[in-house]
């Protein structure tokens, strides 16, 4: 990936042996129904997991399950978010696993009493988020990417409704 234009803004080529130490990582969200399946009253779940992208075999055994909520349980009131709480303790791991350290800090940021903390996690390798994987109502509704139908659908590239169509590849 090298040579691609994504590689050259990314922090991983700063990293001293990113080609030997760096495991980089999927992340994927999905909703899925968990309760009355093809019926009008079904109930869904928001499912995360992550894997190694350089990972073979079978997907039970290299697909690893971070968490899931119910839909109808998530609150997004003031001081109550659901999924910013998920989604700031994921932050806080996975920026351990990037940093390839123990964690001196919690997930609030209070200090962590170990006598590990702040030591090799394992053995020098670290990883990087490299791929976020998503149907197009997950990117928009979860990680608060454009949404694919909105005037300017895409966070990558300048496409938009009245002046840059996006078959237009200038």
């Amino acid at each position: 990936v090298q040579s691609g234009p994504h590689f050259g803004g990314h922090p991983v080529r700063h990293r001293e042996n990113f080609r030997s130490k760096c495991v980089p990582l999927s992340l994927h969200g999905d909703g899925t129904p968990a309760m009355g399946v093809g019926k009008a009253w079904s109930k869904m779940i928001d499912v995360w997991s992550w894997s190694s992208v350089l990972v073979t075999g079978p997907t039970v055994l290299n697909v690893f399950f971070i968490f899931c909520v119910h839909t109808v349980l998530q609150c997004t009131r003031e001081g109550h978010d659901t999924l910013g709480v998920c989604f700031k303790k994921m932050v806080w791991s996975f920026t351990c696993l990037w940093n390839g350290t123990w964690p001196t800090t919690d997930w609030n940021g209070m200090p962590i009493h170990d006598s590990r903390a702040g030591t090799p996690l394992a053995g020098g390798f670290f990883a990087a988020i490299w791929v976020l994987l998503g149907d197009l109502d997950y990117v928009a509704k979860d990680l608060r990417l454009p949404n694919s139908n909105s005037l300017a659908p895409c966070c990558l590239c300048p496409a938009n409704s009245s002046t840059i169509p996006w078959y237009d590849f200038r």
